[in-house]
C-alpha cells in the first residue's frame, strides 16, 4: 500500500522524469527498504501516523495546494527520518551495552 501511494503521487505530478525514475527504480526503492518499513510498521501508532500523513498529502494535492502538499510531505519525511535515526541509535546502544566475549 505504501509503495502504491508513492507511485500514485509520482503519476499525479505528470513529471515524466519523476514517473520514469519511480517506475524503473521501484524494486530498488521499495523492495530494498522492505525490512526498514517492517520495523516502522511494527508499532500500530506508526501505522496510524503514516496513514494520517498520507491522507494529509493526498488532501493537499486534491485541493491543488502546493504549499500545503510540500509542508505535509516534509512532515512525513521528517517523521520517517526521525524514526530511523532513533531506531538505529537504540540498536547501536544495545550493541555497545552487550557483554564483550573474551
Amino acid at each position: 500500500v505504501d509503495a502504491s501511494f508513492h507511485m500514485a503521487i509520482s503519476h499525479a505530478t505528470k513529471n515524466p522524469v519523476h514517473i520514469h525514475l519511480m517506475k524503473h527504480f521501484h524494486d530498488f526503492l521499495f523492495l530494498g527498504i522492505k525490512e526498514n518499513l517492517r520495523m516502522l510498521y511494527e508499532d500500530p501508532q506508526n501505522i496510524d501516523a503514516v496513514i494520517e500523513q498520507h491522507r494529509n498529502i493526498f488532501q493537499a494535492i486534491k485541493r491543488r495546494d502546493p504549499e500545503m502538499a510540500s509542508s505535509a510531505m516534509r512532515l512525513h519525511i521528517r517523521f520517517v527520518m526521525l524514526f530511523f535515526k532513533d531506531h538505529h541509535r537504540k540498536v547501536l546502544l544495545e550493541k555497545v551495552r552487550a557483554p564483550v566475549a573474551v
